[in-house]
């Protein structure tokens, strides 16, 4: 599980989250932590992703409560996509002409382990797998869904269902597949895997998070796993972020 005590404990400001790395379009994803701070004025974007270089981008966009975009162009940018305790990130950049850096994950206020739910919370929300195209690093094929997931904070164990899945990886866009989440928490961190089916294609994942917000009413993480169907597996990596309304 993510959480880099010498990569996490320097974070006296800004907030910290996991993203699922992609270091080009054939590489398989993996789990890094993550840290971002803004500027008083909001203008500049510190993000830093364990084992990568810091990066300090300039706001792009006007930015709001939804979120923005830091940095010029496509090479770094980070779009933040914000939520009511946390947020969603892609960040991207170039490591040569054709490669692309790309991170998805989910950021906030992880929750203090003394305010964490006890007994268990049922979380609702949705995830998303995305496999980056190396001639055009916007355009995406995707799968994903929504959730409802149940966090023993008392057993420690984490079950779950996915409904109202799409898998459009392959030539024919599928609607309804269904599937099931099965993981563990630990303290403030959760893990486990998924796994969808629709009628031609199948999709499993493994992901990290953590519980985020001061009464831990929030959950989110990053995605890592492969899609199949058609004679095709493809590597993926994606996001998930749901909330609570009675932990």
């Amino acid at each position: 599980m993510r959480g880099n005590p010498d990569f996490v404990a320097s974070s006296a400001h800004g907030v910290t989250g996991i993203v699922a790395l992609s270091l080009g379009p054939d590489a398989t994803p993996e789990f890094r932590d993550i840290r971002l701070s803004l500027s008083e004025d909001g203008e500049t974007l510190t993000v830093e992703i364990e084992g990568l270089p810091s990066y300090e981008l300039l706001r792009e966009t006007n930015v709001g409560a939804g979120g923005g975009q830091w940095g010029f162009g496509i090479d770094p940018t980070a779009k933040l996509f914000n939520r009511a305790n946390t947020g969603e990130i892609d960040f991207a950049t170039f490591n040569s002409p054709f490669n692309l850096n790309q991170a998805i994950g989910t950021y906030g206020h992880v929750t203090p382990l003394e305010r964490l739910p006890t007994g268990g919370a049922t979380y609702s929300g949705g995830w998303s797998l995305d496999h980056p195209s190396n001639s055009d690093p916007t355009a995406r094929n995707s799968a994903g869904g929504q959730f409802d997931m149940t966090v023993g904070f008392d057993d420690g164990q984490i079950t779950g269902m996915i409904s109202d899945g799409r898998n459009s990886f392959f030539e024919t866009v599928e609607y309804g597949g269904t599937g099931t989440i099965t993981g563990s928490v630990t303290g403030n961190g959760v893990s486990g895997s998924l796994t969808m089916n629709t009628e031609n294609a199948s999709t499993t994942a493994v992901f990290e998070g953590s519980i985020f917000g001061w009464d831990g009413k929030d959950i989110g993480g990053a995605l890592v796993g492969t899609t199949t169907g058609g004679g095709n597996t493809n590597a993926v990596f994606g996001s998930f972020e749901g909330s609570t309304t009675s932990p």
